[in-house]
């Protein structure tokens, strides 16, 4: 994997947010008795505690090569919409929300590795 990064300026200087980020979480528990996930589930989740550095805008380009070794090949970008440089997180993962359980349908909740 490549990642090119050009900063183009400041985008926040304050370090407060009043709205955290959120973002979706993939929670999964092995099984003891047999090989399948015991628990695999979909969840949004985000900080209950969140502070940051300055923030600062860019644009970016992230390369992905196919491979048999590359397991991330599959997660290419298919548009970057815009980028930023965070320059330091501190935060605090709070309480989620259960989506979905992905035992029962994952490649049609969150797609397949080999679409």
């Amino acid at each position: 994997m490549r990642v090119t990064l050009r900063l183009t300026g400041v985008a926040f200087d304050e370090t407060d947010v009043d709205k955290p980020p959120r973002w979706f979480a993939i929670r999964t528990i092995p099984g003891l008795d047999r090989p399948e996930d015991s628990i695999r589930e979909l969840a949004l989740t985000g900080p209950s505690r969140f502070r940051r550095g300055r923030v600062y805008a860019a644009t970016a380009e992230v390369e992905m090569a196919q491979g048999p070794r590359n397991e991330l090949a599959w997660l290419r970008p298919r548009e970057i919409v815009s980028a930023e440089l965070w320059s330091a997180v501190d935060l605090t993962i709070g309480y989620g929300r259960l989506l979905a359980d992905l035992r029962e349908r994952p490649s049609s909740i969150i797609g397949s590795p080999h679409e």
